[in-house]
């Protein structure tokens, strides 16, 4: 248990849930559930926490640079991760629509609850700020201003607003993430 820098990806998405029996709902929340964590684990994150909201609505939220896979890049590797979940989400209609938000900054991290059934924690200030920014956009990416300052140039990005940062392919914004 300590305090580290971290980088949170928190990805939420709509699933078609509407007349479908509960072995489909099953399987359209394993090939979420799959889609996710192949990403994460494929830029050495973790995925700490899934949930399901209303309206139909899934989350996630994964962490880069838990001990011990820590990386200089662990920023880089939440972004990438993140346009990689939104575009295979939605290119394996695994959902309608997807949204990611990547945060980064110091976080207390750490596991708790009895040996039988020990969970991963992630508490801090880019927990709350990737929570928040999601509510920014309808799909894509975006992202803090930590995180901007920590990819640099390395990813064309463009401020969508004060602190918030969308990242987009190609040289023009025709590529953008929306």
């Amino acid at each position: 248990n300590d305090v580290r820098p971290i980088t949170i990806l928190r990805v939420c998405g709509k699933m078609d849930l509407f007349g479908k029996k509960t072995d489909e709902i099953a399987s359209l929340w394993n090939d979420f559930t799959t889609t996710i964590q192949k990403l994460t684990f494929g830029y050495d994150g973790y995925v700490v926490d899934t949930s399901a909201g209303k309206d139909d609505t899934c989350f996630m939220m994964c962490a880069f640079g838990l001990a011990p896979k820590q990386h200089a890049d662990d920023a880089m590797r939440g972004v990438l991760a993140a346009l990689g979940m939104v575009e295979q989400c939605i290119v394996k209609r695994v959902l309608n629509s997807c949204k990611a938000s990547v945060s980064s900054g110091p976080c207390f991290t750490g596991s708790v609850g009895i040996k039988e059934c020990r969970r991963i924690v992630v508490l801090g200030e880019a927990v709350n700020i990737s929570e928040r920014n999601l509510g920014i956009i309808s799909e894509g990416v975006i992202h803090d201003l930590n995180t901007s300052l920590a990819i640099g140039k390395s990813l064309p990005q463009v401020s969508v607003k004060e602190n918030c940062f969308r990242p987009y392919k190609g040289s023009s914004m025709t590529g953008a993430y929306r």
